[in-house]
Protein backbone atom coordinates (compact mmCIF):
# COMPACT_ATOMS: atom_id res chain seq x y z
CA UNK A 1 0.00 0.00 0.00
CA UNK A 2 1.78 3.48 -0.63
CA UNK A 3 2.46 6.13 1.71
CA UNK A 4 -0.46 8.71 2.40
CA UNK A 5 0.29 11.99 0.30
CA UNK A 6 2.24 9.98 -2.55
CA UNK A 7 1.35 8.69 -6.01
CA UNK A 8 0.71 4.82 -6.13
CA UNK A 9 3.57 3.51 -8.56
CA UNK A 10 2.03 2.73 -11.90
CA UNK A 11 4.37 0.28 -14.40
CA UNK A 12 7.61 0.82 -15.40
CA UNK A 13 9.34 4.60 -15.69
CA UNK A 14 9.03 6.42 -19.36
CA UNK A 15 12.04 6.67 -21.02
CA UNK A 16 13.36 10.36 -21.52
CA UNK A 17 13.00 11.95 -24.78
CA UNK A 18 15.17 11.66 -27.66
CA UNK A 19 17.70 14.24 -27.35
CA UNK A 20 16.68 17.57 -30.44
CA UNK A 21 18.95 16.96 -33.44
CA UNK A 22 19.79 19.95 -34.63
CA UNK A 23 19.14 20.51 -38.34
CA UNK A 24 20.88 21.95 -41.09
CA UNK A 25 20.88 25.67 -41.80
CA UNK A 26 19.35 24.97 -45.62
CA UNK A 27 15.83 23.08 -43.11
CA UNK A 28 15.96 25.49 -40.57
CA UNK A 29 11.80 26.92 -40.38
CA UNK A 30 12.29 30.74 -41.30
CA UNK A 31 11.61 33.10 -38.22
CA UNK A 32 7.74 34.64 -38.15
CA UNK A 33 7.08 37.84 -39.15
CA UNK A 34 6.17 39.54 -36.27
CA UNK A 35 10.27 38.55 -35.30
CA UNK A 36 11.44 39.97 -38.40
CA UNK A 37 9.50 43.70 -37.80
CA UNK A 38 10.34 46.02 -35.16
CA UNK A 39 6.94 47.47 -33.06
CA UNK A 40 6.56 50.50 -31.68
CA UNK A 41 5.36 50.94 -27.84
CA UNK A 42 1.84 51.96 -28.14
CA UNK A 43 1.34 55.07 -27.33
CA UNK A 44 -2.22 56.65 -25.41
CA UNK A 45 -4.23 59.06 -27.16
CA UNK A 46 -3.58 62.82 -26.09
CA UNK A 47 -3.98 65.68 -27.03
CA UNK A 48 -2.09 65.55 -30.17
CA UNK A 49 -4.00 62.64 -31.29
CA UNK A 50 -1.81 59.95 -31.47
CA UNK A 51 -3.33 56.38 -31.68
CA UNK A 52 -3.73 53.78 -29.67
CA UNK A 53 -2.90 50.91 -31.37
CA UNK A 54 0.89 50.19 -31.75
CA UNK A 55 2.74 51.03 -35.19
CA UNK A 56 4.26 48.41 -37.19
CA UNK A 57 7.80 49.77 -38.79
CA UNK A 58 9.63 47.52 -40.99
CA UNK A 59 13.80 47.30 -40.27
CA UNK A 60 15.47 50.04 -42.09
CA UNK A 61 17.47 49.16 -44.76
CA UNK A 62 20.86 49.23 -44.66
CA UNK A 63 22.94 51.09 -47.45
CA UNK A 64 25.32 48.39 -49.45
CA UNK A 65 28.80 49.36 -49.70
CA UNK A 66 30.75 48.21 -52.90
CA UNK A 67 33.57 45.76 -52.34
CA UNK A 68 36.90 46.03 -54.05
CA UNK A 69 38.46 42.92 -56.09
CA UNK A 70 40.60 42.30 -52.70
CA UNK A 71 37.28 42.01 -50.85
CA UNK A 72 37.22 45.42 -48.90
CA UNK A 73 34.99 47.65 -48.68
CA UNK A 74 34.86 51.16 -50.43
CA UNK A 75 33.25 54.14 -49.25
CA UNK A 76 29.77 54.39 -51.04
CA UNK A 77 30.47 58.47 -50.99
CA UNK A 78 30.86 60.58 -54.06
CA UNK A 79 33.69 62.92 -54.31
CA UNK A 80 31.94 66.12 -52.63
CA UNK A 81 33.63 68.36 -50.37
CA UNK A 82 33.25 68.10 -46.54
CA UNK A 83 30.94 70.59 -45.04
CA UNK A 84 33.93 72.61 -43.36
CA UNK A 85 35.10 73.28 -47.00
CA UNK A 86 32.13 73.57 -49.59
CA UNK A 87 34.36 74.26 -52.53
CA UNK A 88 34.83 71.82 -55.72
CA UNK A 89 38.43 71.36 -56.22
CA UNK A 90 38.75 73.01 -60.20
CA UNK A 91 35.61 76.19 -59.12
CA UNK A 92 37.97 78.27 -57.35
CA UNK A 93 40.79 78.76 -55.19
CA UNK A 94 40.75 77.06 -51.98
CA UNK A 95 41.43 78.28 -48.65
CA UNK A 96 44.03 77.52 -46.64
CA UNK A 97 42.60 74.30 -44.34
CA UNK A 98 40.08 73.33 -46.50
CA UNK A 99 38.44 69.71 -46.59
CA UNK A 100 37.37 67.61 -49.20
CA UNK A 101 37.09 64.80 -50.68
CA UNK A 102 38.78 63.48 -53.66
CA UNK A 103 39.02 60.22 -55.98
CA UNK A 104 42.49 58.64 -54.75
CA UNK A 105 43.46 57.79 -58.60
CA UNK A 106 43.90 61.45 -59.04
CA UNK A 107 46.37 62.12 -56.19
CA UNK A 108 50.06 62.91 -57.75
CA UNK A 109 52.45 61.97 -54.63
CA UNK A 110 55.60 64.31 -54.15
CA UNK A 111 57.57 60.94 -53.16
CA UNK A 112 59.29 58.33 -55.55
CA UNK A 113 59.35 55.73 -52.34
CA UNK A 114 57.29 53.90 -49.68
CA UNK A 115 57.95 51.40 -47.00
CA UNK A 116 56.23 48.50 -47.82
CA UNK A 117 56.20 46.91 -44.67
CA UNK A 118 55.03 50.38 -43.29
CA UNK A 119 52.15 50.61 -45.17
CA UNK A 120 51.01 46.66 -44.51
CA UNK A 121 51.29 48.12 -41.08
CA UNK A 122 49.22 51.08 -41.89
CA UNK A 123 46.45 48.50 -43.58
CA UNK A 124 46.05 46.49 -40.55
CA UNK A 125 46.00 49.40 -38.35
CA UNK A 126 42.67 50.64 -40.66
CA UNK A 127 40.94 46.96 -40.82
CA UNK A 128 41.17 46.80 -37.06
CA UNK A 129 38.43 50.14 -37.05
CA UNK A 130 35.43 49.33 -35.78
CA UNK A 131 32.40 50.50 -38.92
CA UNK A 132 31.15 53.11 -36.30
CA UNK A 133 34.55 54.65 -35.75
CA UNK A 134 35.91 54.53 -39.25
CA UNK A 135 34.78 58.18 -39.96
CA UNK A 136 36.69 59.41 -37.30
CA UNK A 137 39.58 57.65 -38.02
CA UNK A 138 39.88 58.71 -41.73
CA UNK A 139 39.18 62.63 -40.58
CA UNK A 140 42.02 62.31 -38.50
CA UNK A 141 44.11 60.72 -41.05
CA UNK A 142 43.54 63.49 -43.66
CA UNK A 143 45.55 63.33 -46.35
CA UNK A 144 47.47 67.08 -47.06
CA UNK A 145 47.94 67.53 -50.40
CA UNK A 146 48.69 71.50 -52.31
CA UNK A 147 46.83 72.15 -55.55
CA UNK A 148 48.67 72.83 -58.28
CA UNK A 149 48.29 74.01 -61.49
CA UNK A 150 45.61 72.53 -63.56
CA UNK A 151 44.22 72.01 -60.25
CA UNK A 152 46.18 68.76 -59.58
CA UNK A 153 46.58 67.90 -56.05
CA UNK A 154 49.92 66.57 -55.03
CA UNK A 155 50.44 64.71 -51.94
CA UNK A 156 52.89 66.48 -49.47
CA UNK A 157 52.33 64.15 -46.41
CA UNK A 158 50.88 61.18 -44.86
CA UNK A 159 51.84 59.07 -48.70
CA UNK A 160 52.08 55.52 -46.39
CA UNK A 161 48.68 55.81 -45.36
CA UNK A 162 47.34 57.29 -48.94
CA UNK A 163 48.89 53.68 -50.46
CA UNK A 164 47.75 51.49 -47.30
CA UNK A 165 43.80 53.05 -48.40
CA UNK A 166 44.65 52.53 -52.63
CA UNK A 167 45.99 48.93 -51.25
CA UNK A 168 42.77 48.16 -49.16
CA UNK A 169 40.85 49.38 -52.43
CA UNK A 170 39.37 52.89 -51.07
CA UNK A 171 38.47 54.79 -53.97
CA UNK A 172 37.26 58.32 -52.19
CA UNK A 173 39.30 59.63 -49.45
CA UNK A 174 39.50 62.79 -47.34
CA UNK A 175 42.06 65.56 -47.91
CA UNK A 176 42.90 68.58 -46.26
CA UNK A 177 44.35 71.35 -48.53
CA UNK A 178 47.74 73.16 -47.20
CA UNK A 179 47.77 75.66 -49.99
CA UNK A 180 46.23 76.22 -53.43
CA UNK A 181 48.84 77.39 -56.27
CA UNK A 182 46.95 76.69 -59.16
CA UNK A 183 46.98 80.19 -60.23
CA UNK A 184 50.69 79.79 -60.63
CA UNK A 185 52.66 78.58 -63.51
CA UNK A 186 54.71 75.20 -63.71
CA UNK A 187 57.34 76.84 -62.92
CA UNK A 188 56.94 78.89 -60.27
CA UNK A 189 54.90 75.94 -58.48
CA UNK A 190 57.81 73.75 -58.33
CA UNK A 191 60.06 76.81 -57.54
CA UNK A 192 57.95 77.10 -54.60
CA UNK A 193 58.12 73.43 -53.78
CA UNK A 194 61.61 72.87 -53.94
CA UNK A 195 62.10 76.17 -51.72
CA UNK A 196 60.13 74.92 -48.80
CA UNK A 197 60.99 70.95 -49.31
CA UNK A 198 57.64 69.48 -50.14
CA UNK A 199 58.60 67.39 -53.07
CA UNK A 200 61.77 65.06 -52.59
CA UNK A 201 62.63 63.21 -55.85
CA UNK A 202 64.70 60.49 -54.54
CA UNK A 203 64.19 56.26 -55.18
CA UNK A 204 65.46 53.35 -53.72
CA UNK A 205 69.01 53.89 -53.61
CA UNK A 206 68.71 57.00 -51.74
CA UNK A 207 69.90 58.72 -55.71
CA UNK A 208 68.13 62.23 -56.35
CA UNK A 209 66.04 62.18 -59.31
CA UNK A 210 64.47 64.89 -61.93
CA UNK A 211 60.76 65.51 -61.08
CA UNK A 212 59.88 64.05 -64.46
CA UNK A 213 60.37 60.51 -62.17
CA UNK A 214 58.18 61.03 -60.08
CA UNK A 215 55.07 58.53 -60.04
CA UNK A 216 52.02 59.78 -62.11
CA UNK A 217 49.80 57.70 -59.39
CA UNK A 218 49.91 56.45 -55.71
CA UNK A 219 50.23 53.15 -57.27
CA UNK A 220 53.65 53.53 -58.83
CA UNK A 221 55.61 54.47 -55.42
CA UNK A 222 58.25 51.83 -55.54
CA UNK A 223 59.41 50.15 -51.97
CA UNK A 224 62.45 51.11 -50.22
CA UNK A 225 63.18 48.46 -47.76
CA UNK A 226 64.77 51.49 -45.51
CA UNK A 227 61.83 53.54 -45.16
CA UNK A 228 60.35 50.60 -43.42
CA UNK A 229 63.11 50.07 -41.59
CA UNK A 230 63.83 53.81 -40.23
CA UNK A 231 59.79 53.66 -39.46
CA UNK A 232 59.80 50.57 -36.92
CA UNK A 233 62.99 51.75 -35.29
CA UNK A 234 61.25 54.97 -34.48
CA UNK A 235 58.51 53.16 -33.24
CA UNK A 236 60.49 50.67 -31.42
CA UNK A 237 62.35 54.12 -29.32
CA UNK A 238 65.25 54.42 -31.66
CA UNK A 239 64.30 58.18 -32.31
CA UNK A 240 61.74 60.63 -31.13
CA UNK A 241 59.65 62.11 -33.94
CA UNK A 242 60.18 65.09 -34.92
CA UNK A 243 58.63 68.13 -36.86
CA UNK A 244 60.88 68.71 -39.28
CA UNK A 245 61.19 68.34 -43.13
CA UNK A 246 62.12 64.82 -44.06
CA UNK A 247 63.29 63.43 -41.03
CA UNK A 248 62.38 60.13 -42.15
CA UNK A 249 64.69 60.55 -45.16
CA UNK A 250 68.08 61.22 -43.37
CA UNK A 251 67.15 58.24 -41.10
CA UNK A 252 66.36 55.94 -43.93
CA UNK A 253 69.92 57.37 -45.28
CA UNK A 254 71.65 56.68 -42.19
CA UNK A 255 70.50 53.16 -42.05
CA UNK A 256 71.43 52.94 -45.48
CA UNK A 257 75.03 53.51 -44.93
CA UNK A 258 75.26 51.65 -41.54
CA UNK A 259 73.01 48.07 -41.97
CA UNK A 260 73.60 46.07 -45.38
CA UNK A 261 70.46 44.00 -46.71
CA UNK A 262 68.94 41.76 -47.50
CA UNK A 263 65.85 42.50 -45.78
CA UNK A 264 63.02 40.22 -48.49
CA UNK A 265 62.14 37.95 -45.42
CA UNK A 266 61.28 38.55 -41.51
CA UNK A 267 64.12 36.92 -40.47
CA UNK A 268 66.71 39.15 -41.95
CA UNK A 269 64.17 42.48 -41.29
CA UNK A 270 63.86 41.55 -37.57
CA UNK A 271 67.99 41.49 -37.32
CA UNK A 272 68.21 44.59 -39.58
CA UNK A 273 65.81 45.87 -36.67
CA UNK A 274 67.65 45.66 -34.06
CA UNK A 275 71.01 46.37 -35.55
CA UNK A 276 68.98 49.76 -36.55
CA UNK A 277 68.27 50.66 -33.12
CA UNK A 278 71.27 50.16 -31.64
CA UNK A 279 73.09 52.35 -34.42
CA UNK A 280 70.30 54.67 -33.87
CA UNK A 281 71.18 55.52 -30.58
CA UNK A 282 74.67 55.71 -30.92
CA UNK A 283 77.25 58.03 -31.44
CA UNK A 284 77.36 57.96 -35.21
CA UNK A 285 73.48 59.20 -34.99
CA UNK A 286 74.63 62.28 -32.81
CA UNK A 287 73.27 65.38 -34.94
CA UNK A 288 70.29 63.41 -36.65
CA UNK A 289 66.68 64.76 -35.87
CA UNK A 290 65.04 63.09 -33.11
CA UNK A 291 68.23 61.58 -31.67
CA UNK A 292 67.99 60.22 -28.05
CA UNK A 293 71.13 58.95 -27.63
CA UNK A 294 72.10 55.83 -24.83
Amino acid sequence: MAHRGHRAHRGPPRPPPPARRCLPARWARPAPRAAQERWEHPARRGRRGRPAHPVRRSPRPRAARPISATGSVRPAREPIADPAGTAHVGTKTLAKGSKLRAPIAELRPTQITVGALHVKRKMQTTRRQPEDRLEAFFDKHRIHVIVGPQHVLWVVDHHHWVRAWHELGFEIIPVFVRKDLSDRSEDEFWEYMLRRHQVHPYDEHGRRQPLSALPRSVAGMRDDPYRSLEAFARIAGGYRKVKQAYPDFKWADFFRREIRGPMDNPECFAYALALAVKAARSPKARGLPGYIGK
